[in-house]
């Protein structure tokens, strides 16, 4: 009979307190990691959405050296509206510009689109022309993100020749 008693003991699986410790494991774990999770995941929407504002700077001062350079500089118009938001159909109206090709917003990017932020929406443009104190014509770019959703929600970036 002792020998049938020590041959249960040694099966093979788990306790129920080893069962527990090991869940309890796992939750502290997860209690620690699942936080920094979503502090990285922020920090690179940020940083993506702030690189992409870059590309779209980038972009529409290649252009207004280009129209510079034809004896015309302008930045393109921006969309209009309450909040000026850079949407698909605004991306495909053309400019009007001193070039021979018909350029469009979305042109000026190297994958026909003009970036979105990390949430798939539209960034926000507008231009103002003021003049400096010598007289001349100061262009000033503005790019921001008017997304509640998106951690650079309300971050604007201006830009001026």
């Amino acid at each position: 009979m002792n020998r049938k008693k020590q041959s249960t003991r040694n099966s093979s699986g788990f306790t129920l307190a080893e069962l527990v410790i090991t869940v309890t494991i796992l939750g502290i774990l997860a209690a620690v990691a699942l936080p920094k999770f979503s502090d990285l995941t922020e920090r690179t929407q940020t940083e993506r959405n702030i690189g992409n504002i870059h590309v779209i700077r980038e972009a529409f001062m290649q252009y207004y050296f280009k129209q510079h350079m034809k004896g015309n500089p302008h930045f393109p118009d921006p969309p209009g509206g309450v909040d000026n938001l850079m949407t698909e159909e605004w991306a495909s109206l053309p400019i009007p510009s001193n070039l021979t090709e018909v350029v469009t917003p979305a042109s000026l990017f190297s994958d026909g689109k003009v970036p979105l932020n990390s949430n798939q929406s539209p960034f926000s443009y507008y231009v103002t022309v003021s003049t400096n104190t010598n007289g001349v014509p100061l262009h000033t770019m503005t790019l921001g993100d008017p997304d509640p959703d998106s951690p650079t929600y309300d971050v604007e970036f201006s830009f001026s020749l």
